[in-house]
């Protein structure tokens, strides 16, 4: 019996050290990697799920349930979506998400709620936290008065929202003691990897389909289309510039193993054939190469040119033995150009049902005929109106409010590495302007570790410019009485 006990010690000892290590995030990733390319989606979610719960009862810093939340989506793989409409159609594949979603959401409030009472010492608090409550309780009324409000569809986005929105508040703010902007930066440069990975492995299982896959740009991995994809991949990449650039002047291969790992991501992202990933991804790329290169010393600056160089020629090679399928793939985006894909008809849409329900919104679920072909839920590709039009003037109100708190966490004690992580955050608020990102969990998980990150890094900054200071007037202090 007491031997049992002991190993049971011992192995809780050793699993908590693998869950508090600095590559409990690459473990993840590799889990979710393996999990995905095997379909296991059941097993990959109650495996997540079992180290969540574990976390909860045993761990005072919830910094893995971080990790495990930030790639706990991309398990979901095409098979699972397959099965969900198997669900008595669209409808019932909705109703199945509202289970998952509810039950989520109570489970990480009732975790919360067990996590606060066990450990309140370890509470930090945050600006955002009252803001975005408030924006939980927008959303929660989001289409009230309206004949939509009841809908299965209505209540799943909207469990799906407060499931993301009120848990992440106190996984990142409250119960994470020692989040730092490094370990930010490497659990979201292990989102794009896995992103990354599940992009090529989906061509590649589609290798005999793939000029169909570029004509139509069909690409679903489960968790995304085609411009989720793409977009999280581009909002990866400072990550990767980030990490270079603290191990300038310390380690010289792994400076040049993250400038590298951020061409090819770029250059993966080109994949999705997304033209909103592709501007805002070349012009991201180009920002972060001028940062890193004027920051840096000369060896760093030869790195940069051999990692461009390498990666070129990389491309030159692969284009060669592609070449049919990237002149299909320049034909589709050069056919495109900048049409709009009826987004202007959108936003007008937005603004009509804003002035018919202009207090809380229409909800979530609102479709007339000619809108439902292709988009089983009310998305007009513009986060502000989607709030405006959803939640009424009251949750965009909320949202405003939330992105004006957020704009002061960018701007407070800010030096130039944090401008790397930050940008995370603005790509996507920038490409939130012509695209819907506000009620993807996915993107929501990555906005909101990068702020505690930079948040709590804020305030440690503070406290040690407050010693800094309350010593000096000390040192004044005792020179006076010296003097006197």
């Amino acid at each position: 019996m007491q031997s049992t006990t002991l190993k049971l010690k011992t192995f809780k000892l050793s699993f908590d050290s693998i869950l508090q290590g600095k590559y409990f995030s690459a473990i993840c990733a590799c889990l979710v990697v393996i999990l995905h390319s095997l379909n296991l989606t059941t097993v990959g979610f109650g495996l997540m799920m079992g180290m969540m719960a574990y976390c909860f009862f045993t761990q005072k810093d919830l910094l893995p349930i971080l990790s495990i939340l930030s790639l706990l989506f991309y398990v979901i793989s095409p098979g699972f979506v397959g099965d969900v409409d198997n669900f008595d159609g669209i409808i019932g594949k909705y109703k199945f998400f509202v289970i998952v979603f509810s039950l989520g959401c109570v489970a990480c409030i009732v975790g919360a709620i067990y996590h606060y009472t066990t450990h309140k010492k370890s509470f930090v608090k945050s600006k955002l936290l009252v803001p975005t409550i408030a924006l939980c309780v927008c959303i929660l009324l989001s289409g009230a008065f309206t004949p939509y409000y009841f809908s299965t569809l209505n209540f799943g986005i909207i469990s799906s929202l407060i499931f993301v929105y009120l848990p992440l508040i106190f996984f990142v703010y409250n119960s994470t003691s020692r989040l730092t902007l490094d370990w930010v930066a490497k659990t979201v440069l292990m989102v794009g990897v896995v992103a990354c990975i599940q992009l090529l492995l989906y061509y590649l299982f589609n290798i005999r389909d793939i000029n169909h896959i570029i004509e139509d740009k069909y690409i679903r991995l489960g968790w995304a289309w085609h411009n989720g994809i793409g977009i999280l991949i581009v909002a990866c990449i400072p990550a990767s510039f980030y990490l270079a650039y603290r191990h300038v002047g310390s380690s010289t291969m792994r400076s040049f193993g993250y400038i590298i790992l951020a061409l090819a991501m770029y250059c993966v992202q080109l994949l999705t054939l997304s033209r909103s990933s592709l501007m805002f991804g070349s012009l991201l790329v180009v920002v972060m190469f001028g940062m890193l290169f004027l920051k840096s010393n000369f060896q760093v600056r030869m790195q940069l040119i051999v990692a461009t160089v390498v990666v070129l020629l990389i491309g030159v090679v692969v284009g060669f033995v592609f070449k049919e399928q990237v002149r299909i793939a320049f034909d589709r985006l050069l056919g495109l150009g900048f049409d709009d894909s009826e987004r202007f008809d959108w936003w007008k849409l937005a603004i009509d049902v804003f002035k018919k329900y202009p207090i809380f919104g229409v909800g979530w679920e609102y479709n007339q005929d000619s809108w439902i072909n292709y988009q089983p839920f009310f998305a007009i590709h513009s986060t502000p109106l989607q709030f405006l039009a959803s939640t009424g003037l009251v949750g965009f109100l909320a949202s405003v409010w939330l992105f004006v708190v957020k704009c002061k966490v960018f701007f407070k004690n800010n030096n130039f590495g944090k401008w790397f992580v930050l940008s995370i955050v603005i790509v996507f608020e920038v490409i939130g302007l012509i695209e819907v990102l506000m009620n993807a969990p996915y993107f929501l998980i990555i906005i909101f570790i990068v702020l505690a990150g930079v948040e709590l890094n804020s305030t440690r900054l503070s406290s040690i410019d407050d010693k800094v200071v309350n010593d000096e007037k000390g040192v004044c202090k005792e020179e006076n009485d010296i003097c006197t």
